[in-house]
């Protein structure tokens, strides 16, 4: 019944997952008066009928009659491009930062950074609390 899912690369624990649900995270159910009512498991259905259940269940995770990627390679896979994401993002910080300083080493950025730190120093001056001598 499962053979094909193994040879995908699925695990035990995607077997169950897939039991349990759906490929889009709902409970396997139904509709009833237009509203999903979870169904939980086999409870009910006879042992001759087993294997037809978890067939039917297990369809749900086939596409044209292969399967689909299981729930962990999902979470792998979107694990590994959040990674590469990342990644991408931490170096266009880095060279974001390299930009900046090989702009702040120039004649032009030295002078901005003085006038900056001018302003800093009149600000702080201006704001500064003056000091009361007691008598």
């Amino acid at each position: 019944m499962a053979k094909d899912f193994f040879a995908a690369g699925w695990t035990v624990r995607d077997l169950i997952t897939a039991l349990d649900t759906l490929p889009d995270g709902r409970a396997h159910g139904q509709l009833v008066d237009g509203q999903w009512v979870p169904y939980s498991g086999a409870d009910g259905i006879p042992a001759a009928r087993l294997g037809h259940w978890v067939n039917w269940r297990l369809n749900a995770w086939r596409d044209s009659g292969t399967v689909v990627e299981s729930p962990t390679q999902t979470r792998i896979r979107r694990a590994a491009a959040a990674e590469v994401e990342r990644q991408a993002q931490q170096l266009a910080r880095d060279e974001e930062r390299q930009r900046n300083l090989a702009e702040m080493a120039t004649p032009e950025g030295q002078s901005a950074k003085q006038a900056c730190l001018a302003q800093f120093r009149a600000h702080s001056e201006r704001n500064r609390p003056r000091r009361r001598r007691w008598r």
